[in-house]
């Protein structure tokens, strides 16, 4: 081995599996970690190839992927901390991978590669568990767009993966409308004549939603961080929010 990678998600061979997977990349970390449980140790040969990757899981339990590079093959063996065992093979052609096929206990599985200007642009996948599935990437200057997904025989294709070009203020900006759209949607479907509980608390760092048959009460706070008013949770003591028998009130019915 001649370079060792800590990290998340950083590596695998599958062409856009990190992609297809919603997997966040961690790393690579100036050191190894404190507590190594939940990230992989990646091996590199004098090639730069990747041919081994340990994956640390809690109590101590490590996962390992070896993989040996020929010309027109890879070959992998994924053996677990309770030692079962498993081989994978990718094909090679004018070096890039085409097809893979993971011998699992459940039985194969398949995917297949097509490539365009040297960019991964389709991959099916196909499994024991999983749905026939087809993947279509955009690219663009900058790496990849856009990466759909259609479930054979569906007729529907979903956006999986995104590259946002808007600035985080905007973002921001966006989800705090939604937010607020959802509060008051879910106030307005409440019987307020008959007896509640408690639908939402809206904190400066989050909230929490319960379902709308739960409200107790309504108010208003200032959210500094924020900038704007939004529905909150009011209620009259802790006894009532802890299940006592005093009935809680509307304290904004213009709300709903």
């Amino acid at each position: 081995m001649i370079r060792w990678e800590w990290g998340k998600n950083l590596h695998d061979l599958r062409p856009l599996y990190q992609e297809r997977a919603r997997l966040t990349r961690v790393g690579p970390l100036a050191a190894p970690p404190p507590s190594p449980a939940g990230y992989t140790r990646y091996g590199f040969d004098a090639a730069g190839h990747l041919v081994r990757a340990e994956r640390h899981h809690p109590f101590d339990r490590v996962d390992v992927d070896t993989w040996a590079h020929t010309a027109d093959a890879i070959t992998g063996t994924h053996r677990t901390h309770a030692g079962l065992e498993t081989r994978s093979r990718f094909r090679r052609v004018d070096g890039r991978v085409t097809d893979w096929t993971w011998e699992t206990l459940a039985g194969p599985v398949h995917e297949r590669y097509e490539w365009s200007d040297a960019l991964p642009h389709r991959v099916w996948t196909r499994g024991p568990n999983d749905p026939p599935r087809t993947w279509e990437a955009t690219w663009g200057p900058e790496g990849l767009l856009r990466l759909t997904s259609a479930l054979e025989g569906t007729g529907r294709t979903v956006v999986v993966w995104e590259r946002e070009n808007r600035p985080v203020e905007e973002l921001a900006a966006e989800v705090l409308d939604l937010l607020t759209q959802a509060v008051l949607e879910r106030l307005a479907a409440v019987a307020w004549e008959e007896p509640a509980w408690a639908l939402l608390l809206v904190k400066c760092t989050g909230y929490d939603a319960l379902p709308p048959e739960l409200v107790v009460g309504v108010g208003r706070r200032w959210l500094g961080e924020a900038g704007r008013e939004l529905p909150v949770l009011q209620a009259r003591d802790e006894r009532s929010l802890g299940g006592g028998e005093d009935p809680l009130s509307l304290h904004t019915p213009a709300l709903v």
